[in-house]
């Protein structure tokens, strides 16, 4: 179902982690924190059939191979965009014994406010990411969320103004080889010459520089809108599961951060336990 990270080492570990949680369309990646430690992650696939007892099967294990006990974990954050799922999630967390369950909605505590029509149906992972953006990075910033979609998003003095969504890479990549007869399965890697010499050098060519130039010209034009209103010199960010292999993120973004949903859900806990 997924892969695990490394094994932790530490022989104690506080009595009060977090488990924050990303429930993407392709991937579910869990984290746990400890206190602002984010000690042991993991990402597994998505499969919106799976059991809340499948889910725990698997992250038990999970937690137990990083020297963590369930009941250690006092609460629980996660971000959804799959509503099925969502239930699902709340009953494997009940089935830990966990005291306190929160998931990321519009109407969470958050750390910002909306300027934007459609925030009732605004993905749960996109709220997340302006959280752990405005607690991490400051108060202006464009978000870029490299998954089944690419999402981008405009932060501007601590409100959520609006943004882009375009296909993800390989959901784009996918599409191609499964709508042709000829056209083969293709890997994403950077390429350094524009030119393809043979059918599948033209196809990588062709989908590295098509997003290396999407995701250019939509960041370009996110920053002369906040120029527009006066903000001068804002910072671009990449997360998701393959933010940091892109091949060309060091070109359009000053940090990539894959776990920066993990660290929206610890942010929305903060205010959560301030109050």
């Amino acid at each position: 179902m997924g892969k695990l990270n490394r094994r932790r080492t530490d022989k104690e570990l506080a009595k009060n982690l977090l488990l924050a949680i990303d429930v993407g369309n392709s991937h579910t990646v869990f984290g746990v924190w400890n206190h602002n430690r984010l000690v042991a992650t993991a990402r597994f696939s998505t499969h919106e059939k799976n059991t809340s007892y499948e889910w725990f099967s698997v992250v038990l294990p999970w937690l137990r191979y990083n020297n963590i006990e369930e009941k250690d974990i006092l609460y629980a954050v996660f971000a959804s965009v799959v509503p099925g799922l969502s239930p699902v999630i709340r009953q494997m967390l009940d089935m830990m014994k966990i005291s306190g369950i929160h998931e990321i909605t519009w109407e969470s505590p958050l750390p910002f406010t909306f300027d934007y029509e459609d925030k009732k149906n605004l993905g749960a992972d996109r709220i997340a990411n302006a959280a752990g953006g405005i607690q991490y990075y400051g108060d202006s910033m464009i978000i870029a969320d490299f998954g089944t979609a690419i999402t981008f998003c405009l932060i501007l003095e601590r409100r959520y103004t609006g943004g882009l969504i375009t296909p993800g890479i390989m959901t784009a990549t996918d599409s191609l080889f499964k709508r042709t007869a000829k056209l083969p399965a293709i890997t994403f890697a950077k390429k350094d010459h524009i030119l393809g010499k043979n059918t599948v050098d033209s196809i990588e060519k062709g989908v590295y520089f098509g997003f290396r130039g999407l995701v250019g010209e939509i960041v370009h034009s996110l920053k002369n809108h906040a120029r527009s209103l006066g903000f001068k010199d804002i910072q671009a960010i990449a997360t998701g599961g393959i933010s940091d292999s892109l091949g060309f993120e060091h070109d359009f973004f000053d940090i990539i951060d894959v776990n920066l949903t993990l660290k929206g859900a610890k942010a929305v806990y903060e205010i959560i336990s301030e109050r």
